[in-house]
């Protein structure tokens, strides 16, 4: 494992992370994923969010996946 002085390096962690997810929905991909990098990086709960409507000024970003526990302000 690479590592910086004596702290392995989360961002290895990543790389062939596209393995993992490629055959299922986006939902299941998002969900996974939000979970694998909570763990990579020893985390509690992580949070996947992306911005709705696009189109208009007052977008507003949605959680669209998570693990763990998030506040209800999250959502």
């Amino acid at each position: 494992m690479s590592a910086i002085g004596d702290v392995e390096n989360p961002l290895f962690n990543f790389q062939g992370i596209s393995n993992y997810l490629e055959n299922k929905s986006l939902d299941e991909k998002l969900l996974q994923l939000a979970e694998m990098t909570a763990k990579i990086l020893s985390a509690e709960n992580c949070s996947i969010m992306l911005f709705g409507n696009t189109e208009s000024e007052n977008s507003h970003m949605r959680v669209c996946a998570s693990y763990g526990l998030l506040p209800s302000v999250a959502y």
